[in-house]
């Protein structure tokens, strides 16, 4: 980088600030900007001011409108995509403000908080949707089982930073990833397989106890037999020295050679959907949805499509949420 690039004029301090020059002017007397001297810049005719000063400045007084869209995100824990999409639509307010000389959007944290207090449900299925435990580019996931060439085990997870790390169960002691593959030489124990997603309705939901050797079991019988683009994982918090549970989301199908006592194991922790097994090791996952196909008036349809749009949520969420407020009789 050439020195000329590391300054700003006054002009363009003006600029980034989104102030005007007598303000620029105004700053220095107050000590919020301070011009290098004169010497060779003398004949621009203008001061001229550390770039690290102006844009320490220009984020102080930006900060001061909320949050950007980037910290909005992971204050609610989805992609940014999402967050833009909310924004635009008008379903969470926004300022506009200069960033670095770059219009961008500010969200008010009180706004944030009576969002997610509002839509739990539908942030929750957003979260989901972001696969946080699968590492496409490393095509890597959550208790995958690692080994050494020696033959000892050890589980992908989470340390307390959020980074990837290999758990030892043997010791249950916990390295970087790092260290887990240059230093120890782990190598993974089968590969992953993204696969192609299921469109079909409906999810079984299980809860397992995070640290029982049974569900480390029933992850690798997924991961080797199962798409990761049909599997959703919600688990809080994220290192896990401090889990508890872990939430799984199966869509319907058919996994092999699973031993009777995995499958009594699984079945008294599922929440939703249901598991059939048969002597030949087969076992069945269920949903609780079944498909129902019916007509409907056009202007009905496009009520309940406004209805989904504005509550961010599919027609068919919007439809069974319908009938769910309705008093059946059993």
């Amino acid at each position: 980088m050439t020195e000329e690039k590391k300054y700003y004029t006054t002009e363009e301090a003006a600029k980034m600030l989104n102030k005007s020059k007598a303000t620029i002017y105004n700053y220095i007397q107050k000590g919020l900007l301070v011009p290098l001297p004169d010497h060779k810049w003398r004949m621009l005719n203008t001061r001229v001011f550390p770039k690290e000063q102006v844009e320490e400045l220009a984020r102080k007084q930006e900060k001061k409108l909320g949050l950007t869209t980037t910290e909005a995100a992971k204050f609610l824990g989805v992609s940014r995509s999402t967050l833009h999409k909310l924004v635009k639509e008008g379903t969470i307010p926004a300022v506009q403000g200069t960033y670095r000389g770059r219009q961008i959007f500010y969200i008010n944290q009180i706004d944030l908080e009576q969002f997610a207090g509002e839509n739990a449900a539908y942030l929750q299925s957003e979260r989901l949707k972001r696969r946080h435990y699968y590492d496409k580019e490393r095509n890597i996931a959550f208790f995958q089982k690692f080994s050494t060439k020696a033959g000892r085990e050890a589980r992908l997870v989470f340390d307390t930073g959020g980074r990837w790390a290999f758990l030892f169960p043997d010791t249950h002691e916990v390295k970087s990833y790092e260290e887990g593959i240059f230093k120890e030489e782990l190598a993974p124990s089968y590969e992953l397989n993204y696969g192609k997603q299921n469109t079909s309705p409906g999810f079984l939901k299980m809860i397992l106890p995070a640290k029982h050797p049974l569900t480390m079991e029933f992850f690798d019988m997924v991961y080797q037999q199962y798409e990761i683009s049909n599997l959703l994982l919600h688990f809080d918090p994220a290192d896990y020295d401090t889990l508890n549970d872990v939430e799984i989301h199966l869509k319907k199908t058919v996994l092999k050679e699973v031993p009777e006592h995995l499958f009594r194991f699984l079945d008294r922790y599922v929440t939703k959907g249901s598991l059939l097994y048969d002597k030949e090791g087969y076992l069945f996952i269920e949903t609780d949805i079944e498909t129902l196909t019916i007509s409907l008036p056009k202007n009905l349809k496009e009520k309940i499509k406004k209805e989904g749009e504005k509550e961010g949520i599919s027609m068919q969420e919007v439809v069974l949420r319908i009938l769910a407020e309705r008093n059946w009789e059993e």
